[in-house]
């Protein structure tokens, strides 16, 4: 079974320390999200983190207690979760880090959706994070 979760939240470091603090993430995040069999994208822009993972039940239940217990995050909000038939994704990556206002929009704009449009306010982040991964690492 593959299950899936996205999530939108704030970056609780200084943008100073944005550079660092996303190298970071990436490297532990390869190798934990591939020994895991998770797939899925993170996109980071002025201080707002998007991710979409999926993978089977456990590890995502997994990743998302580390997650929801990292201090490097703040208000967390789910955006879309689902048991979809097939892999939206190839591998993890982070596909943008930087400071476009479409992308932070993005973000911005499914973390705080109308009453009842959840999973319909996601999908722009969604596509977003399906366009950036098509293309060349960052």
């Amino acid at each position: 079974m593959l299950v899936t979760w996205m999530y939108v939240s704030w970056a609780t470091f200084p943008m100073s320390e944005a550079v660092a603090r996303i190298r970071s993430i990436e490297a532990v995040s390869l190798r934990r999200n591939t020994d895991l069999g998770v797939t899925g994208a993170l996109i980071f822009a002025a201080g707002r983190v998007g991710q979409y993972i999926e993978g089977s039940p456990g590890a995502i239940r997994q990743l998302r207690a580390l997650i929801e217990g990292d201090y490097r995050h703040r208000d967390i909000h789910t955006v879309l979760e689902d048991c979809p038939a097939h892999r939206r994704f190839a591998d993890w990556r982070i596909t943008y880090r930087g400071w476009a206002a479409y992308v932070e929009k993005a973000i911005g704009s499914a973390q705080s959706p109308p009453p009842g449009q959840r999973d319909h306010a996601a999908q722009p982040l969604l596509r977003l994070l399906q366009a950036f991964s098509s293309d060349e690492r960052c």
